[in-house]
This record gives structure tokens, sequence and C-alpha cells, in this order.
């Protein structure tokens, strides 16, 4: 009965996240004016200052950073451009080849557009920041220096050198951090032909200043002590003035016509190139080149190292051409010539194939930034001066439709291959193609080339970092609430606490977990706490507006379910509002031990349950005649309906479709209130739900008058009685006879329960035969052998002939684990509890994770498959199945329900079978599990 669970929709954090991103997009798209408004790119700009980075972030730190565009794709089209709010600013993302390119080469409407950490650090005359006409300035002053042909033959031994020192040395050290042992490498290539230098000492040094620049660069621009772009800065300054004084020695030996050594560095290339004008380099543009190039040197280039030989040895077959080509290079190599020459990897035709397949896969850089400097349409979409521009790499390198199986590493597809323009931008396109393109592809396939010579595979580790302004942000926050929540509990019980995170003030966890649950994998909301904290079994959140503690394994679930004394039902307030404070969700636990005693026999007993038999058969039965002849229905609403009669005849007496249609309007917008924030204010759902909720209290208060002044005035009692007659009667030992109040809260309760979780659960139990027509043979076997040994003057279904159906009881109890209509159940802690080692405190919720139970491997093999003989001489271990909870407060209406169900399925195997027009219809998990067309079908007779 905890059907209120999809009210969190139009709850509390979702009506803050609108308001939120409402406000964003006002205050960043409505100083655009209408008409330039209307013509933006579909998408969202999230929250203020946060914008869309929480959302990229968890794509970018899970298993499927492309789960990031696809959801702007899933919910806007494939249209290659969408605005978003990214690294602080109000920006625009480009996806397809063609519109990529279009930014990338339109350098009159696009500047760089990198984030200010970036600039500030890396510096404002490198490439991250010039304007157009200084890069073209400074891309034609460097181009040689850097991948001239020249200039590539005369680093190509220090290169070759330093790979097989390295390499060797690797050999001798044991395990390995490959990727730190490739970032020193190509740190050591990179310092020796820009500066010459060979010394340990110093490269130690600039090594340790990078770190910091590095983490510098990847933070929010925050000049404050303690801070990562503080500290970049200072590291920035120290780089500089050992830059600065290389720079004025070499100057300095020049102008006193001190010998040049033999060996060329870059630094002596870029001292003495000029351009047409004979205008050299400013030592300003000397430096913030030197620190941009020895910044990537030290990145880019060790990834591709690592990377490449990690998918060489995943991939045998490749690993062997790339090996067979070297050695044949080797085979027809010159006598007495002693190293690599550029010739020979101009010759490396395969290795090339691999390294453009592995730039491919990889996409290092898999973004990059631009600004619009004027308003610029691009496929009939503006994007607004000043924005930024995020071209994409990624999406364009794992594009199916230009890469067939992208995700695939496949060398062989480069084999005769020309990739069309735009569609393949590892070192991106345009004038700002990246200068150390040819030189990163030398260090790279020098070290395969002797790698695969001479080398085999070896384990590393691989870690990296992000670090952001929204990174920052987040931590702010949740820090904030973690201290509002957590901090007044005192160190000791703080340190008790269960893992797990509070998420954000206000909304807490609640966005990953809609975010899962509308998703076709609501388990990866509990999968992020398992693979975060561990499988403690018990995690703290935020939830449904309260700190609260997850429960999730089978001994913790029934721990709490059955421990009274300590735990007290803990439901949102609309719930409790609006179902009643004399209800199940809301009673004490005096007042539940109670209700339970006077009502469990008037609902499950043997009796009740017996005169109930006759009566849901003759509505099964005409319900599936009549839909049989209406064609096409939405076979969950038409069962929803039929299981509301149902309850409604059981607890009312009555079969009026006036009396039903109106109280089914009641129930409705009552059912809209209990999924809603409770706010009692003319408009809101609440509001309209507590005014239906009076109606049907009058209602219900008016049958019950009527009934209690028949007894007063001895009118003749009807044959049947009903469960208000049951209700009116019942006592308990003292002779005390249940309040009109608790009458009514009970009616409301049990006919809201009614009317959804029966009709899902039939739904899916006749759909998930269907899909298996091997259970369904043996259910309907088991149904004819039922009717055939009958007795020839019986007309329809008994209790004890239900209780003989032993196959289709297992079919139930399946569909009702598979399912996990209720997948939580609400507690509050009455006071600090210690479970499984850690501290549930007072006053916090306790959400208990059937969903999680019903799932667990351990016990449930393949548990997503739906199988009904796992259940053959099976006793489920205590706290493993709990489709109607556990303890005191077991659900009271299960054996009702189960009746429901198997006297629908007797009917339905014997005589029909649904035809689904939508068989492959998505699954929604929100309000609960049900195909999105409501199981869209037609009822035939067979």
């Amino acid at each position: 009965m905890m059907w209120w669970v999809g009210g969190v929709l139009v709850g509390l954090s979702v009506l803050a996240k609108a308001v939120l991103e409402r406000a964003n997009s006002w205050l960043h798209e409505t100083k655009l004016g209408k008409e330039k408004k209307r013509n933006l790119p579909p998408g969202d700009l999230g929250l203020p200052f946060i914008g869309n980075m929480w959302s990229f972030l968890k794509a970018f730190k899970s298993s499927n950073p492309d789960s990031f565009l696809s959801s702007f794709i899933t919910r806007y089209g494939k249209t290659g451009i969408y605005k978003a709010f990214m690294f602080g600013n109000p920006s625009i993302i480009v996806t397809s080849p063609e519109t990529c390119r279009k930014v990338l080469i339109d350098d009159e409407n696009f500047t760089p557009g990198w984030p200010v950490a970036t600039t500030d650090l890396v510096g404002k005359k490198s490439f991250a920041a010039i304007s157009r006409e200084d890069h073209r300035r400074l891309k034609r002053l460097t181009a040689a220096p850097i991948n001239g042909h020249e200039a590539l033959s005369i680093y190509l031994p220090y290169i070759e050198h330093i790979v097989q020192t390295c390499l060797s040395k690797f050999t001798r050290m044991g395990e390995i951090e490959l990727l730190n042992e490739t970032r020193k490498l190509t740190f050591r290539v990179i310092m020796y032909i820009f500066l010459s230098s060979e010394s340990e000492h110093i490269m130690e040094l600039l090594e340790k200043e990078y770190t910091m620049l590095n983490n510098g660069i990847r933070s929010m621009a925050v000049n404050l002590p303690g801070f990562a772009y503080h500290e970049g800065l200072k590291a920035r300054k120290r780089l500089v003035s050992m830059l600065q004084n290389i720079v004025d020695e070499r100057r300095g030996l020049r102008r006193d016509g001190v010998a040049i050594k033999a060996k060329k560095d870059m630094l002596d290339a870029l001292l003495e190139v000029e351009d047409e004008d004979g205008k050299k380099m400013t030592d300003e543009e000397i430096i913030d080149l030197l620190v941009m190039y020895l910044n990537a040197g030290h990145e880019s280039t060790g990834h591709m190292m690592m990377w490449t030989t990690l998918l060489l040895h995943k991939h045998p077959e490749c690993l062997q051409k790339a090996k067979a080509e070297q050695e044949e290079i080797i085979k027809n190599r010159p006598v007495g010539q002693k190293g690599l020459t550029l010739n020979e990897i101009r010759q490396m035709k395969y290795l090339s194939q691999v390294m453009d397949e592995t730039l491919r896969w990889v996409t290092f850089s898999y973004v990059v930034f631009r600004k619009a400097t004027k308003d610029v349409n691009i496929n009939g979409y503006i994007i607004p001066k000043g924005w930024k521009v995020l071209i994409w790499f990624r999406t364009v390198h794992l594009d199916p439709e230009i890469w067939p199986e992208p995700m695939k590493f496949n060398p062989d597809r480069w084999d005769g291959f020309t990739p069309k323009a735009g569609t393949f931008i590892p070192f991106g396109v345009g004038s700002r193609l990246c200068p150390g393109n040819s030189l990163a592809k030398v260090e790279v396939m020098t070290f395969l080339h002797h790698f695969l010579l001479n080398y085999r595979e070896m384990m590393w580790w691989v870690g990296g970092v992000l670090v952001g302004l929204s990174v920052l942000a987040k931590v702010v926050l949740e820090r904030t609430n973690g201290w509002l929540h957590e901090t007044k509990l005192g160190e000791e019980k703080k340190r008790n606490l269960p893992p797990g995170d509070l998420g954000l003030p206000f909304i807490g966890n609640m966005w990953s977990f809609l975010k899962a649950f509308k998703s076709s994998n609501p388990d990866s909301f509990l999968s992020s706490f398992i693979t975060r904290y561990g499988k403690t079994g018990i995690y703290k959140a935020l939830m449904f507006g309260n700190p609260s503690v997850i429960v999730t394994t089978p001994e913790n679930c029934r721990k709490v379910l059955n421990d009274d004394e300590n735990f007290k039902p803990g439901w949102p307030v609309s719930t409790r509002e609006l179902i009643g404070r004399k209800s199940f969700v809301s009673i004490s636990y005096e007042e539940h031990k109670r209700l339970r005693r006077l009502t469990a026999a008037p609902i499950n007993g043997h009796e009740v349950l017996t005169f109930y038999v006759g009566y849901i058969e003759e509505m099964v039965q005409t319900s599936l005649s009549k839909w049989s002849r209406m064609g096409e229905i939405e076979f969950l609403t038409q069962l929803r309906k039929l299981t509301f009669q149902i309850i409604m005849y059981i607890f009312l007496s009555s079969e009026s479709e006036n009396i039903m249609e109106v109280l089914e309007k009641e129930y409705t917008t009552l059912n809209c209130g209990v999924r809603s924030m409770a706010i009692n204010l003319p408009g809101f759902a609440f509001h309209k739900a507590l005014q239906a909720r009076k109606r049907l209290v009058l209602a219900l208060q008016s049958i019950i008058d009527e009934r209690k002044a028949q007894k007063r005035d001895r009118v003749a009692i009807k044959a049947k009685k009903d469960m208000m007659d049951a209700l009116l009667e019942v006592e308990d030992e003292n002779g005390k006879k249940l309040t009109d109040e608790e009458t009514i809260d009970l009616l409301l309760m049990y006919l809201n329960a009614g009317h959804e979780s029966s009709g899902h659960s039939i739904t899916w139990a006749t759909v998930l035969l269907q899909q298996h027509p091997e259970f369904l043979r043996k259910a309907k076997a088991e149904q004819q052998e039922i009717v055939k040994n009958r007795p020839a003057e019986q007309t329809g279904l008994t209790l004890k002939e239900i209780r003989q159906m032993k196959y289709l009881s297992q079919v139930v109890d399946e569909v009702l684990r598979w399912l996990t209509f209720s997948f939580v159940v609400f507690r509050e802690a009455t006071k600090d509890v210690n479970l499984s080692g850690y501290l549930i405190p007072k006053g916090w919720k306790v959400l208990v994770w059937f969903r999680s139970v019903h799932f667990d491997p351990e016990y449930w093999p393949e548990p997503m498959k739906f199988n009904p003989e796992r259940w053959h001489d099976l006793t489920p271990k205590a706290g493993t199945f709990l489709p109607f909870g556990a303890g005191s407060h077991l659900c009271p209406g299960n054996d009702l329900a189960k009746l429901e169900i198997m006297i629908f399925l007797h009917y339905f195997l014997l005589n029909y079978r649904l035809d689904r027009v939508n068989p492959d219809c998505p699954i929604q998990y929100l309000p609960h599990r049900r195909p999105k067309d409501n199981c869209l079908a037609k009822v035939r007779r067979v």
C-alpha cells in the first residue's frame, strides 16, 4: 500500500528545481530579447551558478560519459547543437562534424573561449588566449621549429634514447604505474627538446611546479590562500622567473658572441625566428609558449603512450600486425644504421592506423572552447555574442553513422580510409590546429616501435582528477547540508553515522533518485552508493526533505520492520494528512496493534474471503467478456477500474456506476495530493486533495450514519454483509468499537490501496506469463486440472480450489518479487538506534528499500529474470521476500490482494489471451513500474 511514492515527481524537490532553472534561464536569456531567445538551440541552462555541471560530472565520473549528451539528444532530438550552462557560462554545445568544423574554421566570428583559470595560468600570450591576428603570426613563426622535417629529424635520436633508457629502467622496477612513468618520460623529452635540460634536479623542480600549475588550471579562479588557483599562480610566477633567467642567459651568450652549442633546442629556435618584417618574438610570447608546450607535452603524449600500449595488448591480432611491421622495418634497414629515421617512421602504415584509431577512441581532448564575437547563425539557431561554444570532439569520434561500432578499437577501419572533413579532429582543425601534433605522433610511434620489438605487457594504474567550479560549489553546498543536519548530533554520533552523503540543502539526493527511477535502470541510484561507499547495507542520505538512513539488506530491513519499540511509521506529511491520522500510515504502535487486531479477520479471515470469492469471480468474468468486445484497450487502466469496483463492493456493497464514477473522481484528486508537496493554498494539488478528502469523508460519514440508524431502528439488515458492516460491529476485548474517524480513515486507506496495487500486479502477471509461454502452459494446465476435478454440480471457484493452485501461487510470488510494487516503506527512529554498527539518530527517517532485497543476486540468482520455478520447494529466508512488508505492520490486505490476482488469472488463462500493441514499449518506474502506454492491448477469446 505504498502507492504514494511517485508523488515526489510533483513534490518539493521538483518544484525547487523548476523555479531555479527558470530563474537561470531568465537571467541569461531574457536580456537577449524575444526574437533571439526564440532562435536559441534546444536545451536548458540548469541551475544558477552550477548549470548542467552536476550531470556532466556525474556522467564523466561514471562508466558512461556519453550519457551526458545522450540526455540532451533524448530530450531535444539529434540537432547537433544545444544550449547549456557549462563551466560558469551560458554556452552552446556543438556535436556534429559539420557544426564543429564550422565553428573551428570560423576565426572571424569565434575567438578562444577557455576558462579564466586556463588563460591566466597557461598565459595570455599562449594559443589559449591570443587574438586571431596574434595567433596567425605566432603559428607562422613556430610551425617549422616544432613540426618541420629538419627539427623532427634532430629530435628523433634523443627521443629514441630516452625511450630505450626508460623502457629498460621499467623492467627493473617491478610493478609500476605505467601512466605516471610515461608522463615522466614525455616530460623529459619535452624538457630536452625545448631547453636542452637533462638535469634530474631541474626536471624535478619544474615537474613539481607543473603539478601545482595543472591543479590550478583545473580549478575555479579564486585567488585566495588555500585555493588551487592561488597556488597555481604562485607556481606560474616561479616557472616564469626560471624561464626568464634561461632566456636572459641565452640572449647574453648571443650578445657576447659566446660560441653556440652544436645542438639547437626549441628555445634557440624561438629566439632566432623572425616574421616577414624582421620582427622577433617577445620574451612574454616565448615564455608563454614554453609554458604551454611543456604542459601539453607532459600530459597528452604520456596518456597516448599508455593507451596505445593497453589497447594493443587487449587486441593480440592488432599487436601481431604492428609488431610484424616493425620487424620488417628493422629487416630492411641499411647495414650500419643504428637508430630510427623519420623516413622509417613514415613507413609505419599500420602503426599509424593504430595511432589514429587510438586518438579517435580515446579523444584525449574531448572538448575545446570558443567564444562568439558577434551573434552567429548556425544550422538555423543563434549563438549569442559573448556565449561560449563547446566543440564536443567526443561525439564526432564516436558517431556510429561515421564510425561503425564506434566503441570498438579497430585499426583496420583506417586501411585505405580518408575521413570526411570534420569527422576526425584529435588535434583540432583550421588555423588553430595543434602545432605539436607531428611531434606527439613521433614520440608515441618511437615508443611503440621499441616496446613492440623488445617488451611485453605490464600492469598499471590509471588515475585522474576533475576539479572545477561546479565541483567546489557542490562540495561547499554538500558540506553545508552535512553541517546543518549532522553537526548538531555531536562529534561522537557524527562519527558513527552510516557512510553516504546528504546531497544539497533542501533537495538532498532526490535528483539522482529521480534521474535513476525515470531511466531504464532505477537500481543505478543505490548502485552509486555501493560503488562509492561499499556494500554496507546501510547508507545516510537526504530523501523526501528529511535526513534519512537507507537500509538495503534483508537482515537490516527485517530488523527495522520488526522493531516497533524503536521505529514508528515515518511517511511524508501529505500522505498522513490525506490518507488519515487514524490510518495505518500515521498511528502509534499501540493504536496500530489494536486496529490490526480488530480488522484482520474482517479482511483476511477464511469466512469473509469465502464470501468475497463469488463476487470477485463474477466481476472478473463480466469484465473479461466486455474487454474482448472493445478492441484496443489500456489493459492496466481497465484493471485498475476493475479492482476499484471490487473493493467498492466489498467495502460498501456499491455497484452503482454513478457512485463509483463520483468516488473515483475524488480519489484521483486525492492521489494527486498524496503525490505532491503539502502546500495548503488554492491552486496547489495538496489543497485540492484536502477538499476531495472532505467530500469523501462526508460521503462515507453519511453511509456510516445510515447504517447505524438502520441498526438502531432495527431495520432488516441485508443478507450480505460488507466491510463497512464488519467494521461497525467489531469490538476489542474490552467491548470497545471503532470510532467513526477510525472507520473512515481505514476505508479511505483500503479503497486507495485496492485501486492501485492489485491492478498493477494483475497486469504484470498477465504480461509476464504471455512473454514466457512455457510458464503460461504450466499455469493453464493446472487450471484445467482444477476444473476437470470439480464436482458436476459446482458452478464456480472455491477458496479450497484457489489454495490448490500451487504453480499459480509460485507465479504470483514471482510477480510480486519481480514487480516490487512498493519499492520502499518509511519508518522514523524514536530514539538513537545502533544498526550493524552504525547510528540511526532519533528523528531521522529510515527508508526500508524492498527493491534491493528482491533483486539481490545472493538470494535470487539472475534476479532480473522472471522465473516462477525458482519457488519450487523454496521457503525464502526471513527478510528476503517482503512484498507486503513484515512484522506487525504487514499489509492487512495481502490475502485479499492475492485472491483477486489468482481469480483473475484462473479465468484469463482458461479463456483469453492478450495481444499487446507495443510489446517492446518502454517501462516507467514512477509512480510504479508500468508500461508507458498502460499496456495498450487487445483481449481475445481463445
